[in-house]
């Protein structure tokens, strides 16, 4: 089973962190997921990350990794392992809303346990969409973020077997609340859904997916 999984996160929390930094902003973060496809199969991963942004004004630069396992729930004789690389550049319109432009590329290599061929799945796109942030008061930010990507992937087999490409899409929405522990440490909890759509070009396949992911962050600015 394929999976293509995209998303712009990174910057509901940079941008609101923003709030009380300086120029510079680095984070650490886990996140808990839930996958499931429209054709039937779930799993959950456990995932792990980190990133850097830039603020300038009204203007942030940024960029940031995720890496994590998957557990399956189905005999797939597989074990599957994901890599995401951002970058995003986003634009304060005002105290509340953010415009915001990004590119990922992502990473899911499958691993054989039963003989049959390895591959991994190299998905890119680009994307765009708004932020909001709400200061509530001198630690508190609630946060959400609502963002399209255009995608595009192909299936990269460990032996002779032609690539498979696609194209699709995915839309995301996430929520969550920024606390300040001091004047440059911040810690956020946040939940994401997203669904994504990949049409297969040479097997005609099309796949609809989606995930609900918690995540828990530190953040620091400089």
């Amino acid at each position: 089973m394929k999976k293509s999984l995209y998303s712009l996160s990174i910057i509901t929390v940079f941008m609101s962190s923003a709030v009380f930094a300086d120029k510079f902003n680095a984070e650490v973060k886990g996140e808990y997921e839930t996958w499931s496809s429209g054709i039937g199969g779930q799993s959950t991963a456990l995932l792990y990350g980190a990133g850097l942004a830039y603020h300038q004004d009204k203007l942030f630069y940024g960029g940031g990794f995720v890496l994590g396992d998957y557990s399956m729930d189905s005999d797939t004789g597989k074990d599957l392992s994901r890599m995401d690389v951002d970058l995003v550049a986003g634009y304060r319109l005002d105290h509340m809303w953010s415009a915001f432009a990004g590119y990922r590329f992502n990473q899911m290599s499958y691993t054989s346990k039963s003989g049959t061929t390895d591959f991994d799945e190299n998905t890119h796109g680009l994307g765009g969409g708004v932020a909001l942030n709400q200061v509530l008061n001198a630690q508190w930010v609630a946060f959400g973020s609502a963002a399209l990507s255009l995608l595009t992937t192909e299936t990269e087999y460990k032996d002779d077997t032609p690539s498979d490409p696609g194209t699709g899409f995915s839309l995301g929405v996430e929520g969550g609340t920024l606390y300040r522990i001091n004047k440059t440490t911040n810690t956020a909890l946040r939940i994401k859904y997203q669904t994504t759509r990949i049409n297969y070009d040479d097997s005609g396949v099309e796949w609809p997916h989606s995930y609900v992911r918690f995540g828990v962050s530190l953040n620091h600015s400089f």
